[in-house]
């Protein structure tokens, strides 16, 4: 929804139930719209903020004004704006001005760093709750938490029953002790009755500042308020989480020059971890075999995120404080104007087929490929850091331009790039046959690249006219398939 979409309304024909009044204001520099319900023991503040509704942080928020201090809370008398200025104590939530738009970025990204880091903490929380759980009931699937007691010291929540299939139950508080969990021991020599409170202490954990309710389903429909069912991670979930897998990365954000401890973990390890820095991303990716890679693309930042730098922004890259050469400008991942770039010359050129309709096999009649959006982004295969002079060479980077070993088919920038390095490792394996057939990899023929791909191509002429086709009909309909898969079709 658009900010124009949001504007001011008057309450008439809204009516609410005593003692239930409500307003509407607009805060100071127009920025800031509040629907605010007032009620005895305070008020609940919808803040809507037309001009901000596509950043991170979101362009609504709910605040809670109380009369009643929260166990906890700062509890300072204060002047509060939502309940008409009245001098109150215990206002848990005070807005009295609205910050400006670059610290009200860095609130909005912490908010959502934070709610990021509860989800993975939560995640690794529940894993460990259902290892713990299942080492000693294996056949587990779920649990029942009491919190009614849960800001009571000793804070926490109290484990009520553990159940399985079908809801039965397998463990109840208060109840005699099954035979086989008497008799359990950790690996650690631990006893179950010690082993629940570890798991309570676990679960209070889990929820973080965040009420039950927001990780677990209540259990109303049984009368018992209070009382929450939280079902456990399966088995799979909980061994890929603990498995060890050479081709997720998980990244750590620094200032280089700030504390050790000064950092933002990544705390779920992913297969490309990506930053964004300025408007340019940083990708990070581990190939089958070990090379470590990393693609840096200044269009290719989601916009929703911060606006990409753009196809012309200078990159300098430095490995080990060394300078590495690049394009400049950067080849480009976006082309919002024109058709894409033609091929370079070759030895096929002046070979134009006629045509009735003036399209060639998967392109249309301005050249572009049939059915991919101008929209995504190009992905030309990535380029060996080392330049690979002789024939010979690419048998040392055959496993490089293999990538992850599978096709991703994701339109993104970076993606398309790594499908299309490995159709350039199709070709090279290809070419690598045909000069080993050819003898073109003898140590007295240290042949070139672009020597070798020449013959190969004269050499498929020759099969053409032997099987009786059109070679430049096939090498139209190649040539659409490469700018299709520029662009990610297939």
């Amino acid at each position: 929804m658009p900010g124009t979409d949001v504007i001011p309304f008057e309450r008439h024909g809204v009516t609410l139930p005593d003692p239930l009044s409500l307003r509407v204001e607009e805060w100071p520099g127009g920025d800031v719209l509040s629907v605010i319900v007032t009620g005895p023991l305070g008020a609940v503040e919808l803040q809507v903020r037309p001009n901000q509704l596509s950043w991170p942080g979101g362009g609504m928020s709910v605040e809670h004004h109380s009369h009643q201090p929260r166990p906890g809370a700062d509890t300072a008398r204060t002047d509060c704006p939502a309940l008409d200025g009245t001098r109150v104590e215990g206002t848990t939530v005070i807005l009295m001005s609205r910050p400006g738009a670059a610290l009200g970025d860095r609130l909005d990204r912490a908010l959502l760093a934070v709610d990021t880091a509860q989800e993975h903490l939560y995640d690794a929380r529940m894993a460990d709750v259902a290892r713990i759980v299942r080492d000693a009931l294996p056949t587990a699937l779920g649990l029942v938490i009491d919190t009614n007691d849960l800001y009571i010291p000793p804070i926490g929540v109290v484990l009520h029953s553990i159940y399985a299939w079908g809801g039965v139950e397998v463990w109840v508080r208060d109840r005699a002790l099954p035979e086989a969990l008497a008799a359990y021991r950790t690996s650690e020599g631990t006893a179950w009755p010690a082993v629940v409170r570890h798991l309570e202490q676990e679960l209070t954990n889990a929820m973080g500042a965040e009420s039950p309710g927001v990780w677990w389903e209540p259990r109303e429909d049984r009368g018992d308020d209070g009382f929450y069912f939280a079902r456990l991670p399966s088995a799979e979930d909980v061994a890929a989480i603990q498995a060890e897998n050479p081709r997720t990365l998980a990244a750590y954000i620094a200032d280089r020059d700030a504390l050790p401890f000064a950092g933002l973990w990544h705390a779920a390890p992913v297969a490309h971890p990506t930053m964004s820095v300025a408007g340019v991303a940083i990708t990070a990716s581990l190939a089958d075999d070990g090379v470590f890679t990393v693609d840096i693309d200044p269009t290719a930042t989601p916009p929703q995120v911060m606006p990409p730098a753009g196809a012309g922004t200078p990159v300098r890259i430095r490995l080990a404080q060394t300078a590495i050469p690049s394009p400049d400008p950067a080849p480009g991942t976006t082309e919002p104007d024109g058709p894409l770039p033609e091929p370079a010359p070759s030895r096929t050129d002046g070979c134009e087929a006629d045509s009735d309709d003036g399209e060639t096999a998967g392109l249309g009649q301005d050249g572009q490929p049939i059915g991919v959006s101008d929209a995504v982004p190009i992905g030309y295969a990535p380029t060996p850091i080392e330049p690979i002079s002789d024939i010979r060479g690419l048998d040392e980077v055959l496993d490089w331009f293999d990538g992850d070993g599978d096709m991703r088919y994701v339109l993104a920038a970076d993606d398309i790039a790594h499908d299309n390095g490995r159709r350039a490792g199709f070709g090279m394996t290809a070419l690598l046959a045909y000069a080993r057939r050819a003898g073109h990899l003898d140590d007295s023929y240290a042949e070139k690249p672009e020597l070798a791909l020449g013959e190969l191509l004269g050499d498929l002429r020759h099969l053409a006219d032997a099987l009786g086709l059109d070679y430049t009909e096939i090498d139209e309909d190649g040539l659409g398939h490469y700018k299709a898969e520029l662009r990610g079709g297939l």
